[in-house]
């Protein structure tokens, strides 16, 4: 799963000249963000880029707060068969809304 999500990254801060060279290259050079900006420009309302930010805003301070807090709590709880971890997961599997 790592492999295809770092060759993703890795493509996306390159050239589009550089996306389809053989031999592939890991590490671009030069590393650009010209693709994250073509795609900011050409979103097509200004409510796609609001709700950019808001997801970003929303994903940072998760992982800022509320995770880190239940990373500590399930390292020290402790239980014989790790229900308190397998309830929290079970419960993010569980769709928000249907």
């Amino acid at each position: 799963m790592v492999p295809p999500f770092l060759w993703m990254i890795s493509t996306s801060l390159k050239l589009p000249t550089q996306v389809s060279a053989y031999p592939p290259e890991w590490i671009p050079d030069p590393i650009t963000l010209a693709s994250y900006r073509e795609v900011w420009r050409s979103s097509p309302s200004a409510d796609l880029r609001e709700h950019h930010l808001r997801s970003f805003a929303v994903m940072f301070l998760e992982l800022l707060t509320f995770r880190r807090l239940a990373g500590y709590a399930f390292a020290r709880i402790r239980s014989p068969v790790g229900a308190p971890v397998l309830l929290y997961l079970g419960t993010l599997m569980v769709p928000a809304r249907s």
